[in-house]
């Protein structure tokens, strides 16, 4: 990321294209050890899928009370 003028721009590939701070990427994996180099580690959030349906309701909720500060929900998740 970089500042040009006024703006923050990313550089993919040989296009610039302008940062938004809304932008959200979603990954998914069968790999149940992926290898995430240190500086991406630092600004992601690894969810692990490998767990019970329950177990991952539970973690699923427990991120989306996080993201939305909804922590009146986190003790008792029905999501």
């Amino acid at each position: 990321m970089s500042l040009t003028g006024p703006r923050f721009v990313v550089q993919i590939g040989d296009k610039t294209i302008d940062y938004n701070e809304e932008f959200r990427l979603f990954l998914a994996t069968r790999n149940p050890n992926p290898e995430i180099p240190a500086d991406a580690a630092s600004v992601i959030t690894e969810v692990n899928f490998t767990t019970t349906r329950a177990g991952l309701t539970s973690q699923v909720c427990t991120q989306i009370c996080y993201e939305l500060n909804w922590a009146y929900l986190c003790a008792d998740c029905s999501i």
